[in-house]
């Protein structure tokens, strides 16, 4: 995985879809995450240690992660009852390149 190219393809797609900053420090935090544990394809975090490390509360944080799924950006398990979640961050290239081309059929539909 290389870092630089989810960071920029991150911010590529904030243009299309307008993360908020919940959204955008949740996906930096998991993607330093991932970095530390030298870029598994999945690791698990503990619930409570993202809501002490960005200040958020747990409905923030289920709101921006589903937020970032639904962008395409990360995978996550939660298993009820458990305290810890399983992310995946997914490789965004295929993913931004989706987005444009569903962006321009839509905007195309304007003329």
């Amino acid at each position: 995985m290389n870092y630089i190219r989810l960071i920029n393809n991150f911010w590529n797609l904030h243009e299309v879809k307008s993360f908020r900053a919940t959204e955008i420090s949740l996906y930096f935090y998991l993607l330093k995450v991932c970095n530390s544990v030298s870029w598994s394809e999945s690791f698990e975090l503990k619930n409570q240690r993202i809501l002490v490390d960005l200040c958020m509360s747990f409905n923030t944080l289920c709101n921006a992660r589903n937020k970032l799924k639904q962008s395409g950006l990360i995978e996550f398990d939660t298993k009820k009852g458990s305290s810890k979640t399983i992310y995946t961050i997914v490789k965004t290239s295929s993913i931004f390149e989706k987005v444009i081309k569903t962006s321009s059929e839509t905007f195309s539909n304007f003329d």
